[in-house]
């Protein structure tokens, strides 16, 4: 946890919470969340634009995220993010 704190906006103790749902997640447990995995994500369940959001945030723009990717696609819809953050999807 205290490897991402310095580049997240999360504590170390949000960044374990955070890597706890990421595996809930995983169904697939591949250490990667797969397209189908990301949309599961409880910001995006309801929005129209998840699978554009998922596909941003992925390295590949195939929509499947890494952990890294699922923390900086977090950080972008925290409330803790600047406007500036959130705006620019991290």
């Amino acid at each position: 946890a205290n490897q991402y704190a310095g580049r997240t906006i999360f504590t170390p103790k949000e960044i374990q919470s955070l890597y706890k749902r990421f595996k809930d997640l995983d169904v697939s447990g591949n250490d990667i969340l797969e397209y189908e995995e990301c949309l599961a994500v409880d910001e995006l369940r309801a929005n129209p634009f998840a699978p554009r959001i998922c596909e941003l945030f992925s390295e590949d723009g195939s929509g499947s995220l890494t952990f890294t990717n699922f923390l900086d696609m977090k950080s972008a819809f925290s409330k803790k993010a600047s406007p500036e953050v959130r705006l620019l999807g991290g």
